[in-house]
């Protein structure tokens, strides 16, 4: 039975299962830049899916297309490398107290926002505030809500203080720092498609579905920076149509490529070359429905699924050279991940016991829909789920959703009872922590009304962030993966990524190292 499904969902979805015969070139570090910068040119980038946002306004962020595309305007006091060290960017340096919670940062003189206003230490006080605030009424932007106070010292200097020492607090201070001038005089609405900062670019204009522009900031505070006249984001749902530009010549950088179709694609032009960390950065969960009267509210009925459909399979199969499957939030070879969670092998027989238990047969089948963005690896997964769950005498729908509409139904809005939902959790690659207690601990009810979340998981998430250090959080992660996994079937198919981007061979000094990409150092060579 597991190799006819397997033929049925390499049938329908016609994908070939191996990789192998691939000429890109592969990469764990930073591009090579060739000779000096140059400058002139636009830096024309996409990605796989849709860059179409709900907004662009900095503190409500929580997916990683929009910290792509605030970037090129937007900076931070400093930005994480794939090691999880803060390198300096608005904040020139920074000391830190004995006791770990306080910071006193050191700001860059002579800074401007592209609204002309000066950034200064009551601006970036503002932005940490925000953030704050943010965080409090809905979960969102900042790591924590663990700051206690920002404090003005002078112009220039800036001092932090936290309540308790924990393993991510500096990620409390991952801020993006945004004009208030801007922000005051024109309202959120007005902001959030109009984002103003410091960086190496200016916004222009934004088309929706079609574009994102940016032009040169000519005043920028880093002398020498940016090579490039420009940066403009297009937005092309097709992957035939993203293949063909890139091929062409008309889209330089491409991030976010998951597809197997789409990156056997890209590999065939000689021009194209795939950068792959090794660090995952984000997990991709199908989540059920927590509600007391869903039929997913029961841990049954979720093992079931979790033994009927061969999660691990899927992913190998759909998935490429950027994705691997994990039965946990954590990645094999990761200091978080333990060997004690249960790993679901399928089992369509125990599947249909289990259903049986519950009361659910051919006369009485369960139900499920399964809501997914519209990002095409997510809609080929819920294809072949689909296709495993009808195997098991399982009802099942499929409803694909484009990013704003996914927002507000998905992320803040209450799920209908039989829902099964596509998620994407972003983490520090070095740290799945970082992201699982933003949006699955204690706050997680103010994205995630409608996902249960034992009180045994959330405790033991907020234990492990409670800790000094990442090595005394470990095993309070661990214990919480084996509880929420093994006892209650919390989520499936759990589909770590890897951070990959294609890039032209005319794109220079591109860093896979960094976390945000630092539009402003790279330069095209034509």
């Amino acid at each position: 039975m597991k190799k006819s499904i397997r033929r049925l969902i390499t049938s329908c979805l016609t994908l070939a299962l191996a990789l192998g015969g691939v000429s890109a070139s592969v990469s764990v570090s930073a591009a090579e830049a060739a000779g000096d910068p140059v400058y002139g040119g636009t830096l024309y980038v996409s990605r796989e899916g849709t860059f179409t946002e709900n907004d662009l306004y900095p503190h409500m962020k929580m997916n990683t297309q929009a910290y792509i595309t605030m970037a090129p305007a937007i900076e931070k006091l400093f930005y994480l490398n794939a090691e999880g060290e803060m390198i300096p960017q608005l904040a020139t340096s920074w000391d830190v107290s004995e006791d770990g919670l306080t910071y006193t940062f050191h700001l860059a003189e002579g800074v401007r926002f592209h609204d002309g206003s000066d950034f200064n230490a009551e601006v970036a006080k503002w932005n940490l505030d925000m953030a704050k605030a943010a965080f409090d009424e809905y979960g969102t932007g900042t790591s924590n809500n663990a700051m206690e106070s920002a404090t003005v010292i002078d112009d220039h200097t800036l001092e932090v203080k936290f309540s308790s020492m924990y393993a991510t607090l500096f990620l409390a201070l991952d801020v993006w720092m945004a004009s208030q001038k801007s922000f005051e005089e024109n309202g959120i609405e007005w902001y959030s498609k109009n984002p103003v900062g410091t960086g190496p670019f200016v916004f222009d204009h934004w088309t929706l579905d079609s574009e994102i522009v940016y032009t040169k900031n000519e005043d920028y505070w880093v002398e020498g920076q940016p090579y490039v006249d420009g940066v403009t984001f297009k937005i092309i749902k097709e992957n035939s149509v993203l293949s063909a530009s890139a091929k062409s010549g008309e889209v330089d950088i491409i991030t976010g490529v998951g597809s197997t179709e789409l990156m056997e694609s890209l590999d065939s032009d000689e021009h194209l070359s795939l950068l792959l960390s090794e660090q995952s950065s984000g997990f991709t969960e199908w989540i059920p429905c927590g509600l007391e009267t869903s039929p997913l509210n029961n841990s049954n009925v979720r093992k079931a699924i979790a033994y009927g459909v061969d999660f691990k399979s899927i992913v190998e199969t759909l998935g490429s050279k950027t994705v691997v499957y994990s039965n946990q939030f954590s990645i094999e070879n990761n200091m978080f991940y333990s060997d004690n969670v249960e790993k679901y092998e399928y089992d369509p027989e125990k599947a249909m016991e289990l259903l049986k238990e519950e009361g659910y047969d051919a006369s009485n089948p369960l139900s499920v829909e399964l809501i997914s963005e519209n990002i095409p690896i997510h809609k080929l997964t819920a294809e072949a789920i689909q296709a495993y769950l009808m195997q098991i005498g399982v009802n099942c729908e499929i409803t694909v959703m484009e990013a704003a509409a996914y927002f507000d139904a998905v992320i803040v809005g209450t799920w209908e009872d039989d829902w099964i939902v596509n998620m994407g959790t972003g983490s520090n690659a070095y740290c799945p922590l970082t992201g699982i207690n933003r949006l699955m601990g204690a706050n997680h009810a103010k994205m995630f009304p409608c996902v249960f979340f034992p009180d045994e998981w959330v405790d033991n998430v907020v234990e492990a962030a409670a800790q000094p250090t990442l090595e005394e959080a470990v095993p309070y992660f661990q214990k919480a993966n084996e509880i929420y996994l093994n006892d209650y079937a919390g989520m499936f198919g759990i589909r770590c990524t890897l951070d990959s981007v294609y890039i032209r061979d005319v794109v220079q000094n591109y860093n896979m190292d960094n976390q945000v990409i630092q539009f402003g150092t790279i330069w095209k060579t034509e």
